[in-house]
C-alpha cells in the first residue's frame, strides 16, 4: 500500500512536468558577477575587462615574378583592457536584493574589501528570479556602460580578415 501511495505521489508531482509546464521562468538576461572595490577617496568602482582589437602593420615577404619582395600588410591583435566603472557615475543605479535603490553615498559604507556584486548584463533591472539566489546585502548594479547585450540568434558570422597580396606565379 505504501509503495502504491509513493508511486501515486510521484506521478502527481511529475504531472506538470509531463504536461510541458516548467514553472516560473526568468524574464531577461542573467546578471554577471563582478567585484566592487573602494578607492582611498571612498568612491566605489567595478573593474571591467573589455577586448579591444588593434590594427598592426607587419612586413612579409612574397614572390612576385619569381622575385622575393617585402610588402606591408595589416593584421589585427586582440588585447584585454581594464576599465573602471564608478558606481556614482551618471546612469549607474545600485539596488539591494529587496529591489530598493541604494544611494551612491551609502554604497561605500557596506564595502570594506573587494566584494562580489551582481551586474545587469543588458542595462535593465535584474529579474527577481536571479536575485533571490543572492545573499541578503548583495548589491545589484545596473549600468548602461556595462551592458553587453544579447547575442544574436544563430551562429555569429566571422569577421573578414584582410587578404594577403596575391602571389604571382613566375613566367616560364
Amino acid at each position: 500500500m505504501r509503495g502504491l501511495l509513493a508511486v501515486a505521489a510521484a506521478l502527481t508531482l511529475a504531472t506538470p512536468l509531463l504536461a510541458g509546464e516548467v514553472g516560473e521562468q526568468p524574464k531577461g538576461v542573467p546578471p554577471k558577477v563582478m567585484t566592487a572595490s573602494v578607492e582611498k577617496d571612498g568612491r566605489v568602482f567595478l573593474l571591467h575587462l573589455i577586448a579591444e582589437v588593434r590594427p598592426l602593420k607587419e612586413k612579409v615577404k612574397i614572390l612576385v615574378n619569381g622575385q622575393e619582395q617585402e610588402v606591408e600588410r595589416t593584421v589585427y591583435e586582440q588585447v584585454m583592457k581594464q576599465v573602471k566603472v564608478y558606481l556614482d557615475d551618471k546612469g549607474v543605479q545600485v539596488f539591494g536584493t529587496d529591489g530598493k535603490k541604494i544611494p551612491a553615498k551609502e554604497v561605500a559604507k557596506g564595502i570594506k574589501k573587494p566584494t562580489a556584486v551582481l551586474v545587469s548584463s543588458d542595462g535593465k533591472p535584474v529579474d527577481p528570479f536571479y536575485t533571490r539566489i543572492a545573499r541578503e546585502g548583495t548589491l545589484i548594479v545596473v549600468a548602461p556602460s556595462l551592458a553587453t547585450g544579447a547575442m544574436p540568434p544563430g551562429p555569429v558570422p566571422p569577421v573578414p580578415m584582410p587578404k594577403d597580396p596575391p602571389k604571382e606565379k613566375p613566367k616560364t
